[in-house]
């Protein structure tokens, strides 16, 4: 991979993060099990919209976690990337690239790729 891979995963990422993160703010609240259960659907729908996250306790300790299916996705996806050694490899070499200025702007990039 390029400079110019780095850069388009990059500012994906940087393009996901500004959707998400210009929503408002991130909350990660833990509660107690009984209390998800009886506010199961207001939470799915804060989780789905709001991208709160929620630690649910048992007894007090950690058991789970409630965050919207987007979030989900994009966690299992960097999980994905950073497993793959040779990828995390190509990603690191792009980002020498662009401090070495040899790297493309992402708006040439988008017109090359027509996107």
């Amino acid at each position: 991979m390029t400079g110019l891979g780095f850069v388009l995963v990059r500012e994906l990422v940087i393009d996901m993060c500004t959707e998400k993160c210009n929503t408002g703010v991130v909350a990660i609240k833990t509660l107690p099990v009984t209390e998800a259960r009886k506010k199961l659907t207001d939470l799915v729908d804060k989780a789905a919209t709001q991208l709160d996250e929620y630690v649910i306790t048992v007894k007090g300790r950690p058991k789970a976690v409630l965050m919207s299916s987007e979030e989900f996705e994009s966690w299992k996806e960097t999980n994905e990337i950073l497993a793959d050694s040779e990828l995390v490899k190509a990603i690191r070499k792009g980002g020498k690239e662009l401090a070495e200025g040899k790297g493309v702007p992402w708006a040439e990039a988008k017109r090359e790729l027509k996107i």
